[in-house]
């Protein structure tokens, strides 16, 4: 038997990985609301997001960081797709979400999603 990739459809909560103008709090709390859950967070590798444009390529630095949020409902997860636009599809990446005081390492595994430019869509 084969394990059904996490997260699954429809799933909530689930962590997205989310970076550059969609990782401002402002911006969030504006598209969701102000009782969002989010930590710093770190994905390992660039091969989930492999066909960022330069300005939102987080390949090139050695950790990139950014935000773990976790969202709540279908609702949510629209209005954080609608913000993106059609130009970026939605990928599963493992996310190491880090807590508090953790400075050092890469904290917590989670599954999660992160939103990936489509090559295409740019050409």
């Amino acid at each position: 038997m084969h394990d059904e990739p996490r997260p699954a459809q429809n799933e909530y909560p689930v962590w997205y990985f989310v970076y550059g103008d969609l990782a401002d709090p402002s911006v969030l709390v504006e598209l969701l609301d102000d009782n969002l859950r989010f930590y710093t967070a770190v994905i390992m590798g660039g091969g989930y997001i492999e066909n960022f444009t330069p300005a939102n390529n987080v390949e090139d630095l050695m950790f990139p960081t950014s935000i773990a949020l976790q969202v709540e409902t279908q609702e949510q997860e629209d209005m954080l797709r609608a913000y993106q636009g059609d130009a970026y599809e939605v990928v599963r990446c493992p996310i190491y979400v880090m807590r508090y005081a953790e400075m050092w390492g890469y904290g917590e595994e989670v599954p999660g999603l992160t939103f990936r430019l489509i090559k295409k869509a740019t050409d």
